[in-house]
């Protein structure tokens, strides 16, 4: 899900200059397994966060693309619910972890929104 092929038809949607597309995908297939790998291991074996939830005290919004499945709407409820400033939490439709890519209109509409209350 990582690689050029993969990401290329989206952000052909989103690039409309071919050079800066061409340099994004270079990004893509300039990554080895073995850093992916790498990547994933750290994701998981990160340490709990919670404390600093629970110290949160300013408007917060939370984000969560509908179908991500890494870090999923109900667990952005759950961060929610220990942030004592009460953030909204906004699923974003037919989004996955990638949300601002994938629907980078809809994540600036939810922005301008709290923005502007």
């Amino acid at each position: 899900m990582c690689d050029a092929a993969s990401w290329a038809p989206v952000l052909q949607t989103r690039l409309s200059n071919a050079a800066q597309l061409e340099a994004v995908i270079q990004i893509f297939e300039g990554q080895s397994a073995d850093i992916f790998r790498r990547q994933i291991r750290a994701l998981l074996t990160r340490p709990d966060a919670s404390v600093v939830l629970h110290q949160v005290r300013v408007p917060t919004l939370l984000m969560a693309g509908e179908w991500n499945s890494w870090a999923s709407p109900q667990q952005h409820l759950a961060m929610a619910e220990l942030i004592p400033a009460r953030p909204v939490v906004q699923v974003v439709s037919e989004s996955g972890h990638m949300l601002m890519m994938e629907k980078p209109d809809a994540v600036a509409s939810h922005f301008v929104r709290r923005l502007h209350g």
